[in-house]
């Protein structure tokens, strides 16, 4: 019984014990892909301010930013934004039924820096 309880202390103890990473060398890798179109059917100025890069174009609210952010994300556990390469091309598609005379514009071509902490 005591062999027992010391094994558990014994293991408990020496459990948070971790070997640090070397946060000095990183892996990158430059991703190329296609943001999701804008919310909703509107006027094609305030589509395109919806998707382009700059915050304060909609609201203060950044959706490149946030969708760069999940275009490194998508290549699995660890991978971050480094920078951005390319902006690429605003596109834009109009809707159609009730919607005439509205767009849903969206950036094709994206080409953003990740990194990941090398183990």
């Amino acid at each position: 019984m005591k062999l027992n309880i010391i094994l558990v202390i014994a293991m408990f103890s020496f459990s948070n014990f971790a070997l640090a990473l070397a946060v000095d060398e990183w892996n990158y890798k430059n991703v190329t892909g296609d943001m999701k179109p804008g919310p909703g059917c509107v006027d094609k100025e305030k589509a395109i301010a919806k998707v382009v890069k700059k915050p304060d174009s909609y609201k203060g609210y950044s959706r490149f930013k946030k969708y760069a952010r999940l275009l490194c994300e998508e290549q699995g556990y660890g991978w971050g934004l480094e920078s951005v390469i390319n902006e690429g091309e605003v596109e834009c598609t109009e809707c159609g039924g009730d919607y005439a005379g509205k767009y849903r514009c969206q950036v094709k071509n994206v080409t953003v820096k990740c990194k990941q902490v090398a183990r």
